[in-house]
């Protein structure tokens, strides 16, 4: 809820959203993409509104849109200046890139091989933030861009046109939760079938997450943001009332109740300290928070979301902010956390951090 291509900005809702976060911290054209919305375009330019001091070039659109998710799901009114950024940097064809310099020219066609252009992360994220902040015909223009680039397996990858991944796909099949219509229908559909073969083989309890390619094991990241998706659940979501059980869970179980219980197990034994992909010895705090999303999504798995509740309660001045500045992804991270939870997002962990206040005091005038 999620990823920065290594990049949810410190989500990444997930890297919500890393990559949901080991990719959501580290969460990038043609001449028929051009400039969204004009009377925005001067403020655009100067990035007024956008949160955060750090460069927006690879991660600008996805953490102002886990900003104001974050917002969105603790009722906090979202300043309109960090909405209309977020409008202004939309395509003319309605996808979103990371990052466009400058609103008045074209934006790129996708490049996997320079890692450019339009994305499949940025466009679903902004398609359910300008949903919750009440830019409904944005969003729609969005939605209807990512199910014109769903690839023929059913599947998205980061760029629009690259490789499907299990991340991806599961982001963009959250911000089509709820679509009316058949296209949408027959889109979550595929969606669904393709994250389905990127489930680990199955040969005994346990082998219940998703991998991340070219990878054969289970990807807590990938397990994590594809889960709110799985759940059929657009961010934010109302919090569960109570959470089912999990016991029982086999291979023969449903998608949703498998990637459950490894997201779960993992939770609990590794006390909500997910360790990196990239290094063990370093904790994922985008897969941890994208994982605790993932299960209030899906309504199951309590003790693993307490674990994970704990640990991001004791490390929000770290993965809250970066050198001492706020880090929007994560503060928005934090507020679905916090709200999935029932904890106060004013005075979240320990120290109490006013997430709320730091992450709009943050925003640029």
């Amino acid at each position: 809820m999620l990823r920065r291509p290594t990049i949810i900005p410190t989500i990444t809702l997930t890297t919500l959203l890393s990559v949901a976060l080991s990719a959501i911290t580290s969460l990038i054209g043609s001449t028929s993409l051009v400039l969204a919305q004009a009377p925005s375009a001067q403020a655009a330019t100067a990035d007024a509104g956008l949160f955060g001091s750090a460069d927006p070039t690879y991660d600008g659109a996805f953490r102002q849109s886990v900003a104001l998710l974050g917002l969105a799901a603790v009722e906090v009114p979202a300043p309109r200046p960090a909405v209309d950024w977020l409008e202004a940097q939309q395509c003319l064809d309605g996808a979103f890139e990371a990052y466009r310099i400058s609103i008045r020219t074209s934006c790129r066609q996708p490049d996997v091989a320079n890692f450019a252009g339009p994305d499949s992360n940025s466009t679903a994220l902004a398609a359910m933030a300008l949903r919750a902040q009440g830019r409904p015909a944005q969003a729609q223009r969005a939605v209807d861009a990512l199910i014109r680039a769903q690839n023929p397996d059913g599947g998205w990858g980061y760029i629009l046109t690259a490789p499907s991944e299990a991340n991806s796909t599961g982001l963009v099949l959250s911000a089509l939760s709820g679509v009316p219509g058949q296209r949408a229908s027959s889109a979550r559909q595929r969606a669904r079938a393709f994250i389905a073969t990127q489930q680990v083989t199955c040969t005994q309890p346990g082998d219940f997450g998703l991998r991340f390619p070219p990878g054969p094991m289970a990807n807590a990241l990938a397990s994590g943001q594809a889960l709110i998706g799985i759940a059929s659940r657009s961010v934010p979501f109302q919090p569960p009332a109570r959470y089912g059980s999990l016991a029982g869970t086999t291979c023969t179980s449903s998608m949703k109740a498998k990637v459950s219980a490894y997201l779960d197990e993992l939770l609990v034994r590794t006390k909500g300290r997910i360790p990196s992909s990239v290094d063990a010895a370093d904790v994922d705090w985008n897969a941890t928070a994208s994982a605790v999303i993932g299960l209030g999504a899906a309504g199951l798995g309590r003790a693993g979301v307490k674990a994970g509740l704990a640990a991001l309660q004791g490390t929000v001045a770290e993965y809250g902010f970066a050198e001492g500045s706020p880090a929007p992804a994560a503060l928005g991270a934090l507020l679905l956390v916090a709200d999935i939870t029932g904890s106060d997002p004013r005075a979240f962990g320990s120290p109490r951090t006013d997430v709320v206040a730091s992450l709009l005091g943050s925003m640029r005038s």
